[in-house]
């Protein structure tokens, strides 16, 4: 099980090395938003206030990581390879829930390694799962 799971990261993975030299630098839901909303956190230190900009209500916990992990990296989001970072900070995200699913589905089918495949294989591979995994949004961290 361990095995398959390993084999849907690196799936997962080539996917996003593929797809992410071929997207257009900011595509996604809201995705110029969002990163307005990483810069705010980025240059400020701060938190902005709801009518500060179009997503700037949106809870903070993926906008805050998101600025740690650029401030760590050393980059911004004027930059492609911020927006790489942070693409691949959502990779991670979507990854990690596909992780939970599986030990989710261990617990609820215990002894069923059948049922746990289809699950598994079935929440890796949704359309919208692979779909926010690939792009700039916080979407994926609100589901994980």
């Amino acid at each position: 099980m361990i095995v398959l799971l390993v084999v849907i990261g690196s799936l997962w993975v080539l996917l996003f090395s593929n797809n992410a030299a071929l997207t257009p630098f900011v595509q996604g839901f809201d995705a110029p938003e969002h990163i307005a909303y990483i810069k705010y956190v980025q240059e400020r230190h701060a938190l902005p206030l709801p009518y500060e900009g179009f997503e700037m209500f949106q809870p903070p916990l993926y906008y805050v990581v998101s600025a740690v992990a650029l401030s760590v990296c050393g980059v911004s989001v004027d930059v492609h390879s911020g927006i790489l970072v942070l693409r691949f900070l959502t990779l991670i995200f979507g990854l990690l829930q596909v992780v939970l699913v599986f030990l989710s589905l261990r617990l609820i089918f215990p002894g069923r390694l059948a049922a746990q495949l289809v699950g598994l294989v079935l929440a890796a591979f949704l359309p919208m799962q692979i779909y926010l995994s690939q792009y700039v949004t916080n979407e994926t961290l609100a589901a994980t």
